[in-house]
């Protein structure tokens, strides 16, 4: 690799918390370093890894003056964000997950470009999915968000249009003043992007979209990459609180209702995500740390506050308790395999 030396201050940090990612690591930073746009910095946040992941990172840092790397203890991805948030410089902030990468060289290019003209704080781009080998699973079709392509949103046509439920940050070039203090819950290892997101979104940010399929996904699909973890789960029924609670801090009506419906619609697919094997199993567990019945009863008396049409299945569920809903579940997810085979 050449040695190349940084010019200028870096407008852009690209943040990239690794952890044990040594066979993607390379083909992740390389696509980074392969960008037009040069003028940024690459912090790559080596979360305590066992592997060969930090010495990569080292080797890297050495050959490049844009790439630093810090080494801290394994404490998860919001830690080593975090990290990477205390020690960048760039005027804006880009996240990066150390086994994914960009297929376009102009990401940064015409992610600075159009965050420039319309004086974002956001700009967001999209992805596609890949397997292990790189082979293309899933290409988001983006069709309908063309209309709002290159142009200034607002928040709440940001959130309903663009961002469609699909909170990824590694999609977006973030204003690091618009980030201010904000980190992220390193109590969390699930649905972070997600409460990172909604707090960012709450100081009414300026917001773009930019209508270019630039960040590959890579989805890993074997049984033996897939972590079950009933903390995931309990973090899932958490954002029901969140989101309630950040409903009361908002002055925009529609704000309100999205997270007010974001509060009850967690709660049903918590609860059938909680329906699958082998969640299931750790039904017990799982209810007992979250105080379930409870979380239940408010999710019942918050429902009846609203006004919003949530469809039969939603109302359906709240009528059962925690546990009979998740055997409905169960039971539904059976007549449907029967009914497809």
């Amino acid at each position: 690799m050449p040695w190349i030396k940084q010019q200028a201050p870096p407008l852009i940090s690209v943040i990239v918390p690794v952890h044990n990612a040594e066979k993607y690591l390379c083909r992740c930073i390389d696509s980074i370093l392969a960008q037009t746009f040069t003028n940024f910095e690459v912090l790559l946040i080596d979360d305590g890894s066992s592997d060969r992941s930090g010495s990569i990172c080292d080797e890297y840092a050495a050959s490049d003056q844009r790439i630093r790397t810090l080494h801290k203890e394994n404490g998860g991805v919001s830690s080593a964000r975090n990290l990477g948030l205390d020690s960048a410089i760039g005027e804006w902030i880009v996240f990066v997950d150390a086994d994914d990468y960009w297929i376009e060289d102009t990401a940064l290019a015409l992610l600075y470009d159009i965050a420039k003209r319309h004086n974002l704080d956001i700009a967001r781009g999209e992805y596609v999915s890949v397997d292990a080998e790189e082979d293309v699973i899933h290409t988001q079709d983006y069709a309908s968000k063309q209309a709002f392509g290159d142009k200034l949103l607002e928040r709440n046509v940001f959130l309903d249009n663009v961002v469609c439920g699909e909170f990824f940050l590694v999609l977006c070039l973030i204003k690091h003043k618009a980030i201010g203090g904000l980190r992220f819950d390193e109590r969390q290892i699930f649905l972070e992007d997600m409460k990172f997101y909604m707090q960012l979104l709450m100081h009414s940010p300026r917001c773009g979209f930019l209508p270019v399929t630039f960040y590959a996904y890579r989805k890993h699909t074997s049984s033996a990459s897939i972590t079950v973890n009933a903390k995931k789960i309990v973090d899932s029924f958490e954002m029901c609180d969140f989101f309630w609670s950040l409903s009361g801090n908002c002055i925009d009506r529609e704000m309100v209702s999205y997270c007010r419906g974001y509060a009850i619609k967690m709660y049903y697919w918590t609860l059938q995500t909680l329906s699958e094997d082998p969640y299931y199993k750790q039904f017990d567990d799982i209810s007992s740390q979250i105080h379930l019945e409870r979380l239940h009863r408010e999710t019942k008396v918050r429902r009846s506050l609203m006004v919003n049409h949530f469809g039969w299945k939603i109302d359906f569920i709240l009528r059962l308790s925690p546990k009979s809903a998740v055997r409905a579940f169960r039971i539904y997810s059976k007549l449907r395999k029967r009914l497809n085979r």
